[in-house]
């Protein structure tokens, strides 16, 4: 794992990737392939993990692209999506809340039990804060917070 993806995804991104151009595509790809992972595994019970990959793949893919605004928020909304479900597999303690500041909206999943997201990946991408439950002074499994502009929406 690198930054909470696949070795095997990294290898592949990194020979797909040949500008930005090919940023959000390729990592689009790359998540779309872990939710159909997903909704196939549903039925057995192990698709919670396909999700979260899933909703890792839309989070890098929206990271650094910016040509494509509806592109960008279509991928936002994917990622939004694939990580609820996996919160409803994997930890359905986990709650959404919404809180305003100066005018832009905080969205931030907050979960009690299980944390999703690997330490990696949180501390790296700036999308977790929190942490573990061991970490001291941390609030409890904050798995994940964006800032948005109201008008984008």
């Amino acid at each position: 794992m690198i930054r909470g993806v696949d070795y095997g995804d990294v290898v592949r991104l990194s020979r797909s990737i040949l500008g930005w151009d090919d940023w959000l595509p390729a990592w689009t790809e790359v998540a779309d392939e872990h939710a159909a992972l997903a909704r196939e595994w549903e039925a057995g019970g192990s698709a919670g993990q396909a999700w979260n990959r899933a909703a890792l793949g839309y989070h890098f893919g929206r990271f650094l692209s910016v040509r494509d605004p509806a592109a960008y928020h279509a991928c936002s909304e994917r990622a939004v999506a694939a990580l609820r479900e996996a919160h409803r597999l994997l930890d359905p303690t986990a709650r959404r809340i919404q809180v305003g500041l100066d005018g832009a909206r905080m969205v931030a999943t907050v979960g009690g039990t299980r944390s999703l997201l690997s330490r990696d990946w949180g501390r790296r991408s700036g999308l977790s804060v929190g942490g573990p439950p061991h970490s001291p002074g941390r609030a409890p499994h904050i798995a994940s917070a964006i800032a948005s502009d109201p008008d984008r929406r």
